[in-house]
């Protein structure tokens, strides 16, 4: 009667584990949000699924005027309509005060896929960010969007924690004077994760990242196009491991710095003084990028101004080999802003000078390279450095038909096992993955996989001595985005 009501109890706790696992599967709907004014706002506000995404129209006529800031309270996601049209535009729209407010603040976990956001409302005025956290832990994910034309910065953080994922997405025009003008300002509050890859970031008039005083738990630039940044590149601060490889960075820091007060750098990483990382060993990973400043624009350079140096001192020790150039790399359409060296120098105030709004372009650039350039070939995958969507490629994979078409999780070989067995799975996108092991009672046992993973097919090996586990029966489940499947598995001693 004992093994019985086990039996039972464990079957109980897989029905219901099964059940969740179905729900989380299926549940997900679309809810068609029509261009217009305060249309995506109300969607949002009188929505009570939480299991919605927002679908936006695409085409030229595709604007989203938000009524004041779209406040992001609990998790929502955003997706432009499937195909080739104009990304679905939010701007700012003017009250009837005659005042606007930026887009998107922040609050609970947001996902963008495929949309437009600008901080220039609709009259014109530059707002100062186009996204600011305000709540602790928020998850950011934005895929294939394009973010432009605010004064101060693109994303700022003002609650601790964040976890900020950019992946194939442009900044532009992030410029109002040379003090202002960033992609991402941390304003001093600390950061779990910054993920930036196969993005295109240009035209920003002081840093792409700076740091406040916080800390980066963990950051990751991989194949990223930066170009015609004024003063900097990356201020990442206190950070126990930099990943920064496959980048293509030209003309960053154009401006310069002064032979006696300049102590800047393209990539600021400093050493860890945070109670928090006590006994962590800092490391970075730097290899396969190009640094290099176009002489054209050098040129109009003082003799009292010299090229801001790659590393920091801090950094240059943590790195190994050589294994970065300097290629000379011109873009097929690009505007020059070499005249702007001058005029900075020239202004006795310099960081109040407005001349740094001239970096404000009105058209996109094309930032394709010629492929006989070193730089086309020199990626750790023997791909192009920088952004990869100016080529047609995805990151690690020589074209896209290479990727997976969909989700899989397969089962594990071999079955039954003893003491280990293998477990192959494919993502089509790049998310964050999770692989856990549980015993019939639906208890977690063990986890196999807790990371972002990009778009490729995986093999794990699962091990039961680490574990100690006894035979029986037992469930891997995995968690791709929004793809769960779980299967059972045997072990036998």
């Amino acid at each position: 009667m004992k093994l019985s009501r086990r039996f039972l109890t464990g079957l109980t706790a897989v029905l219901l584990l099964l059940l969740v696992v179905a729900q989380n599967s299926f549940a997900q709907t679309y809810v068609d949000v029509a261009p217009g004014f305060s249309t995506l706002n109300d969607a949002i506000t009188n929505n009570t699924n939480p299991n919605v995404i927002f679908r936006l129209q695409r085409g030229v006529n595709a604007i989203y005027l938000l009524n004041g800031s779209l406040t992001i309270t609990s998790a929502v996601r955003i997706e432009a309509a499937s195909g080739t049209g104009a990304r679905p535009q939010l701007i700012p729209a003017i009250g009837s005060g005659g005042v606007s407010d930026i887009p998107i603040r922040v609050k609970a976990d947001l996902y963008l896929k495929g949309v437009y956001v600008t901080a220039k409302d609709e009259g014109g005025a530059y707002l100062s960010q186009i996204l600011r956290v305000q709540a602790e832990g928020c998850k950011l994910k934005f895929e294939d969007c394009f973010f432009e034309n605010t004064a101060q910065s693109a994303i700022r953080t003002d609650s601790k924690n964040s976890k900020i994922f950019l992946l194939g997405s442009t900044f532009k025009n992030c410029a109002s004077d040379w003090a202002n003008g960033r992609g991402i300002d941390d304003r001093g509050v600390n950061i779990d994760t910054l993920y930036v890859e196969n993005c295109s970031i240009y035209n920003i008039g002081f840093r792409f990242l700076r740091d406040g005083g916080g800390y980066i738990k963990y950051a990751y630039f991989n194949h990223n196009t930066f170009t015609n940044i004024g003063i900097g590149l990356v201020d990442i601060g206190e950070c126990p491991k930099l990943v920064f490889k496959n980048n293509l960075v030209l003309n960053c820091g154009f401006i310069g710095q002064g032979k006696k007060s300049g102590t800047g750098f393209l990539v600021n990483l400093k050493t860890l003084t945070s109670t928090d990382f006590a006994g962590v060993t800092q490391t970075a990973e730097v290899h396969h990028n190009n640094f290099y400043s176009d002489p054209n624009w050098t040129k109009n350079f003082s003799d009292t101004v010299v090229v801001v140096p790659n590393f920091s001192t801090t950094l240059q020790a943590l790195i190994t080999g050589t294994t970065n150039i300097s290629d000379a790399v011109a873009f097929t359409n690009i505007t020059s802003y070499a005249g702007l060296i001058t005029k900075y120098w020239a202004d006795p105030l310099l960081s109040s000078s407005q001349t740094a709004t001239e970096l404000r372009a009105t058209t996109s650039f094309d930032l394709g390279y010629a492929n006989t350039l070193k730089s086309y070939t020199f990626g750790t995958s023997s791909q192009p450095l920088g952004a990869l969507t100016w080529f047609g490629l995805t990151v690690g994979v020589n074209s896209k038909e290479e990727l997976p078409s969909q989700y899989e999780l397969t089962q594990n070989y071999p079955n039954p096992f003893n003491p280990s067995t293998i477990i192959n799975y494919q993502i089509p996108e790049n998310g964050n993955v999770t692989l856990k092991v549980y015993d019939v009672l639906g208890k977690e046992v063990l986890t196999l996989v807790n990371e972002f993973q990009n778009a490729g097919k995986y093999s794990v090996r699962m091990n039961s001595l680490s574990q100690n586990l006894t035979s029986g029966i037992y469930f891997y489940t995995i968690k791709a985005n929004n793809f769960v499947q779980t299967k059972k598995m045997m072990l036998v001693k």
